[in-house]
């Protein structure tokens, strides 16, 4: 799948008095930056609080990172050039990983130099990561909407640090390790080698869970399951959906709560809402319990006396009362 351009552009926050770099002047007009990449990624976890195995080059892997900023604070992570600096590098080469490409200084009279990944007809300014930092974002996120990784087709392009680094390969943990590991298969792993994705190889029920054969089935790195396609009808939170629903937990299955999106396996009236199959249909929690939020119409339906036809999405507020729709084909251009 292709991967739309992003913007290659960002302000910089430099001291209102002194006008300094982010990085500071260690790296003044961006010299020295890129030899020092390596160190600077070296020192990160230590100045991060977290052990050095952290350092895997995986895009998932960076949401460790991303706890490690917040419980430090994302302003006292920009007012510290070291763990400014190691971020910036180990970003970077996490994008190297998984997208290829070469360290690429900008340097334009008048603005802050930026480090930019170069590779592949595609420019991936790191910078960017101030933003995430800052407001508690994600930086795996990021990575993976600007990279594409976590789109259907990607294409590992690696290069840098960790390009000749080995896929790591853990044993299942959790709820997964009750089942033998020769009835499935692992499709993808997390960056310390857990599985993420497998398939089973025939219908398979692991914690109440009815796992459809040859199915992506989903697992966090402890083994807790995330979702999968039911092989049969499954109740969840007093909601039942039949065979061949697409149904995931808001955390994992322990927490039990239902998550934001679910693909049904037949139509369904969810909330005397009817529902088509195939499309995905949309929940938020209230008090802990799912509520309809959108979806598509399996059949004509009155939303306040008003008509709408069959393959309309739509979108409800908590009471049920109509906040938006549109017409069958608006999504493909047919309308």
């Amino acid at each position: 799948m292709e991967v739309p351009a992003v913007v290659l552009r960002t302000e910089l926050r430099v001291h209102p008095m002194n006008h300094e770099h982010p990085l500071g002047e260690r790296f003044p007009n961006g010299d020295g930056f890129i030899d020092a990449v390596p160190s600077l990624i070296a020192e990160l976890p230590a100045r991060l609080g977290l052990r050095a195995s952290a350092l895997d080059g995986s895009v998932d892997g960076l949401t460790r990172f991303d706890r490690a900023a917040r419980r430090i604070g994302g302003q006292a992570c920009l007012d510290d050039s070291n763990i400014l600096g190691g971020l910036v590098a180990y970003v970077g080469e996490v994008i190297r990983n998984v997208a290829g490409g070469d360290w690429v200084i900008d340097n334009n009279p008048g603005e802050p130099w930026q480090a930019v990944i170069a590779g592949a007809g595609r420019r991936y300014p790191i910078f960017l990561i101030f933003g995430e930092i800052l407001e508690g974002g994600s930086m795996a996120a990021f990575v993976a909407v600007h990279t594409g990784c976590d789109q259907p087709g990607f294409v590992r392009r690696r290069s840098g640090v960790f390009a000749a680094r080995e896929q790591a390969v853990a044993a299942a943990r959790g709820a997964l390790a009750t089942v033998p590991d020769d009835s499935y298969r692992v499709t993808q792993r997390y960056g310390d080698g857990a599985p993420y994705a497998v398939q089973f190889d025939r219908d398979i029920e692991i914690d109440g869970y009815p796992f459809a054969a040859h199915a992506a089935a989903y697992f966090t790195r402890n083994g807790d399951i995330i979702g999968g396609i039911l092989s049969r009808p499954t109740t969840f939170q007093d909601l039942t959906f039949p065979a061949g629903s697409s149904v995931g937990f808001f955390s994992n299955h322990r927490d039990g709560r239902l998550g934001d999106c679910i693909v049904l396996g037949a139509d369904q009236e969810l909330f005397g809402v009817p529902c088509k199959a195939g499309t995905l249909t949309q929940f938020r929690l209230h008090k802990g319990r799912p509520y309809l939020t959108a979806g598509t119409l399996s059949r004509d339906h009155r939303f306040a006396g008003t008509l709408y036809r069959a393959g309309s999405w739509f979108s409800v507020d908590r009471q049920g009362h109509l906040m938006d729709f549109r017409p069958p084909g608006w999504d493909t251009g047919e309308v």
